[in-house]
């Protein structure tokens, strides 16, 4: 049985060109909500929430060896002090209620880490295609599909494609969701395989999950 009313998943972003992106799913997949934004953003929805089971990518220490988003922009949502061994989203998620997953733990609101371009190479059984191309998006997208996410059809971009419009370049990019919602969504179903289908997930690091 779920013991979480709703799993967020939460692209952070690599670099201040990508938006962080956040999504939402229920205990059958259907989406209950999806943006992008600040990081913000994503802490204050995620503040918002009874029941969640919140799940960061990239894992916070690959983002730390990276070019780092700035700090969010909401000072409410900011720690007043953490220690070095915190990094500082994680003392903010547990500043407005969130601990460390644990199965055993009765706590409504609960974080984990995965790495999502990890997670798609190990639902398909072979690397993706490169995300930042429109195959490699739609590839996502499909898979995610496939996994009872609540996701826009993906082959419905084939559907509306005419000699008429590849000749004026109005191709329909509406109907792909970009690689930061893409990677959220995949979050988001790793929350829902840790709390649903434990057997199905792999425990890395002390944080740290990805699919079987």
């Amino acid at each position: 049985m779920a013991k979480f009313l709703m799993y967020v998943g939460v692209a952070l972003a690599s670099s201040g060109k990508r938006p962080t992106a956040f999504t939402a799913l229920d205990a059958r997949g259907h989406s209950l909500a999806i943006g992008t934004g600040t990081l913000a953003d994503a802490l204050a929805f995620a503040a918002g929430a009874g029941s969640a089971l919140l799940v960061l990518t990239p894992p916070l220490r690959a983002r730390t060896l990276r070019s780092a988003e700035p700090a969010p922009e909401s000072p409410s949502l900011l720690p007043e002090t953490s220690e070095e061994s915190t990094p500082p989203l994680a003392a903010t998620l547990q500043r407005v209620g969130y601990v460390n997953f644990s199965a055993e733990d009765e706590s409504l609101r609960q974080w984990l880490e995965t790495d999502a371009e990890s997670a798609f190479e190990r639902w398909l059984g072979h690397p993706p295609l490169p995300g930042n191309t429109l195959e490699g998006r739609i590839q996502r997208q499909l898979l995610l599909a496939d996994l009872d996410c609540d996701v826009p059809d993906a082959m419905e971009f084939f559907e509306e494609i005419t000699r008429f419009k590849l000749l004026r370049g109005q191709l329909p990019y509406e109907k792909i969701l970009s690689l930061a919602e893409l990677n959220a969504y995949a979050a988001a179903a790793i929350a829902r395989l840790c709390d649903q289908s434990p057997d199905r997930v792999q425990h890395i690091q002390p944080r740290m999950f990805l699919p079987l």
